[in-house]
């Protein structure tokens, strides 16, 4: 099959290989995929894969995996369970469900352990390809489903998952630069440089200023107050002609006085600022309608993880895959809630520094495990010469449990810190499990372990 994207072929064959299991099996298939942005891409671009084989499938979000949850889903009694944005970092888990089903994981993390038997995997990183920058969940199961199908119908969401998963920082590279190459040529997305607001430069501008979180504006993100009044003191009227004004309507005067005045309340709240957390590039998806949020990859990113985050994933599953009406309202709405969730933790979560570390003490203030990881996402962005910012949250299933969040500052990416294993040693070191990527990381450790973590953490960033 010719495909409309150039990939390796040893990831093509092994995507291929997937396949073929996929088509050998018998019954519906048990899918797993994970609740953020990437894991949701991934989800849908699998039920399209396995509608597209003639196959059924019952499919759920997933926290994290443990014993517990394996147990579960072993009790469902499924003879094919399928993984996807999760699975490879965790197989030493999943040995007892390969022992009673076919077992096929398509990830992107490191994968750790060894592989059990009746197991099938598709994975970047057993190819020689970095997963953690050059190509997400999303991603990789859009090679399996191109593999599949040969349809370019679902391959943005390659990218809205790479943006999810912040591969698009500094630029996206490798098989994220390919995906964004082909998108563009085949005329599925259009790319600008511009301010980076929740919806992008065509979305309503006073909407956009008040749904922006990332970077988080004080006194405008979250409020359609503080909103209005920007734009009243830089002389921007909201609508013009009955219309809404948007940011592609400004002209480069307009333009760089709201750039100034961002930069001057983010200073004023003591926020660090960086180029690159302010301007970027835009990726306009040219199938959605103009003023819709989902013609900004960034945003359509940012809806999906609402959606998981506030237990609606499947409302973002429908979106990836086409569904728009009051679903898309419904996840305007999950937006609203998540965007709220998070205002109020930027605003009252403790925070400790210890030398380059900065921890958000979550657990504290009552955080949502749920919430924690895009916190400590904003903060890493806006302290930039520290190295990790370290977000701590109970569990909302089990308060015995911590979830933690690590992400990497532009100051240790550029040490070539590397999170995957330091999380990984710390969170193991303290009766937990944890991993992820080089500059983002989680973990889930007993509560009572959570000094223990952090020195451990703390140790390895001193080696």
């Amino acid at each position: 099959m010719d495909l409309p994207i150039s990939l390796p072929r040893d990831l093509t064959s092994s995507a291929a290989r997937v396949v073929e299991a996929l088509i050998r099996g018998g019954g519906p298939v048990r899918l797993l995929y994970h609740i953020d942005a990437d894991g949701i891409s991934s989800g849908a671009i699998a039920l399209e894969t396995l509608r597209r084989l003639g196959m059924s499938a019952h499919a759920s979000p997933i926290k994290y995996l443990s014993e517990a949850r394996i147990g579960a889903v072993l009790r469902e009694g499924y003879s094919r369970v399928m993984m996807v944005d999760l699975g490879s970092g965790y197989r030493d888990l999943l040995g007892e469900i390969s022992r009673k089903a076919a077992l096929i994981v398509v990830d992107h993390h490191e994968p750790a352990g060894s592989p059990p038997e009746n197991f099938v995997e598709l994975n970047p990183h057993l190819l020689g390809i970095d997963g953690s920058k050059e190509i997400s969940g999303a991603g990789t199961t859009a090679v399996l489903y191109l593999a599949a199908t040969g349809s370019i119908r679902l391959i943005h969401l390659a990218l809205v998952g790479a943006i999810g998963d912040q591969q698009d920082v500094g630029g996206f590279a490798g098989l994220n630069a390919e995906f964004l190459r082909t998108t563009k040529e085949l005329k599925i997305l259009e790319e600008r440089t511009e301010i980076r607001l929740f919806g992008g430069p065509e979305y309503p501008l006073l909407l956009s200023l008040e749904r922006t979180l990332d970077p988080y504006i004080p006194g405008v993100s979250g409020s359609s107050a503080g909103a209005l009044a920007l734009l009243e003191k830089l002389g921007i009227e909201p609508k013009t002609n009955g219309d809404w004004t948007r940011l592609s309507d400004l002209t480069d005067r307009q333009r760089r006085a709201l750039l100034s005045e961002i930069i001057k309340r983010m200073l004023s709240a003591g926020q660090e600022v960086s180029p690159e957390s302010l301007i970027g590039p835009a990726y306009t998806l040219l199938s959605e309608p103009r003023g819709s949020p989902l013609r900004d990859l960034r945003s359509f990113a940012t809806l999906l993880n609402a959606c998981g985050r506030t237990g609606r994933a499947a409302v973002g599953v429908a979106l990836a895959l086409g569904a728009r009406g009051s679903l898309l309202e419904r996840a305007m709405s999950a937006l609203a809630d998540y965007r709220r969730e998070i205002a109020r933790a930027l605003d009252s979560t403790p925070t400790d520094e210890v030398g380059e570390l900065l921890i958000l003490r979550g657990d504290r203030s009552g955080v949502p495990d749920t919430v924690i990881g895009a916190v400590t996402s904003i903060v890493a962005r806006s302290k930039p010469s520290l190295l990790v910012v370290v977000g701590v949250a109970r569990d909302s299933e089990d308060p015995s449990i911590l979830k933690v969040s690590a992400r990497l500052t532009r100051s240790g990416q550029e040490a070539g810190l590397d999170l995957n294993s330091l999380v990984r040693e710390a969170a193991e070191s303290a009766g937990g499990s944890g991993g992820g990527h080089r500059s983002a990381a989680g973990a889930y450790i007993p509560s009572k372990a959570r000094e223990e973590f952090l020195t451990a953490l703390i140790r390895g960033l001193r080696k």
